[in-house]
């Protein structure tokens, strides 16, 4: 039995994730909420790839196609909320973002379509001296419809 798609796609942006180099390093998990708790906060930098829904239609008499949205949840404490602080964890969100945009998922036929950058800057989150932000990623399939 096939795995859900949903969970394929988004553990392939994980590995993707993983493989590549940005300007800060980090190694993305799997969760299944971009919101952490802040007890369950490693030190330093924590990337969460969550599956977050997915949507079908129908394309043709025998395949659907498929959206799947993905997050990537960004959290670290951080000392301040200078903007040379925050700024380059925001030039991070979008480096993944544009990676993203641009690669195609290794072993998957699913393509970008569109994405979001969300940054957090609640009170309650510049009290707790937090960097959040959550990036929403649109890809897009086909499958043959299920007999």
């Amino acid at each position: 039995m096939a795995g859900s798609s949903l969970i394929e796609v988004a553990e392939a942006v994980k590995v993707q994730l993983n493989a590549t180099t940005f300007s800060q390093s980090f190694t993305a998990v799997r969760k299944s909420s971009v919101h952490p708790d802040l007890k369950d906060l490693a030190d330093g930098l924590n990337v969460f790839v969550v599956p977050v829904a997915e949507r079908s239609a129908s394309s043709g008499r025998k395949t659907t196609q498929h959206e799947y949205d993905v997050a990537i949840g960004i959290a670290q404490h951080v000392t301040s909320d200078a903007n040379s602080v925050i700024d380059p964890l925001t030039l991070l969100s979008e480096e993944i973002s544009d990676f993203l945009r641009f690669e195609t998922l290794t072993g998957r036929s699913e393509r970008w379509i569109k994405g979001q950058i969300v940054p957090y800057m609640t009170t309650a989150i510049r009290e707790q001296n937090l960097f959040l932000c959550t990036i929403t990623m649109t890809f897009i399939g086909t499958r043959p419809e299920q007999q």
